[in-house]
């Protein structure tokens, strides 16, 4: 029978979770969960940066969804949806541990091994990302880990398509300044 949801549109899984019949809303919430879960989870880890948060709060998530379903009449985006439930509680997380963000200075970024560029490239990445201002950082994370469009990425924080171009742009080249010390390094 999930065959029969795989098909289906998301608007319509939707309209499948708010049944009474509790195997149909559980198989349309399955739907849902098996389409966004690794992106919503890659969301977390990326805005979140830590394990523990991110999987708690990832969850909260789907939880916090399937509770709403019943006080929304009509869904036409349950991705932009669980974004904003994402969000939210990835900001409120965040605001509830005061998070400090890692200061990066030049020393951090003398290794010259080439066996273990790659992951230090990664980890300079995700440490960079980090240090990028919150309003950049998810529109990033979205775009390039998520692989939303600017239309959705608009849609999922209630932002116009232009804001969230200039903001990936803007994003973008905080982020190579903030990697080019050892990006040069790596070059010499």
């Amino acid at each position: 029978m999930l065959e029969k949801f795989a098909n289906r549109t998301d608007e319509e899984l939707f309209e499948y979770l708010k049944s009474k019949d509790k195997s149909v809303s559980r198989q349309a919430f399955e739907e849902i969960y098996s389409r966004y879960a690794n992106k919503i989870y890659t969301y977390c880890r990326k805005v979140l940066f830590a394990n523990d948060m991110s999987e708690d709060i990832f969850q909260d998530i789907f939880v916090k969804f399937y509770e709403s379903v019943q006080k929304v009449d009509q869904m036409s985006n349950v991705q932009g949806y669980l974004i904003k439930i994402a969000r939210n509680l990835c900001l409120n997380e965040k605001q509830r541990r005061n998070i400090i963000k890692v200061e990066m200075d030049e020393e951090n970024f003398l290794y010259n091994d080439p066996s273990i560029e790659n992951n230090e490239i990664a980890d300079l990445l995700h440490t960079s990302l980090d240090a990028l201002p919150e309003e950049y950082k998810e529109v990033i994370v979205m775009k390039e880990f998520m692989d939303m469009n600017y239309k959705d990425i608009a849609i999922a924080l209630d932002l116009s398509v232009s804001v969230v171009r200039i903001r990936i742009y803007r994003g973008k080249k905080k982020l190579r300044e903030i990697m080019a010390p050892y990006i040069n390094d790596l070059q010499n």
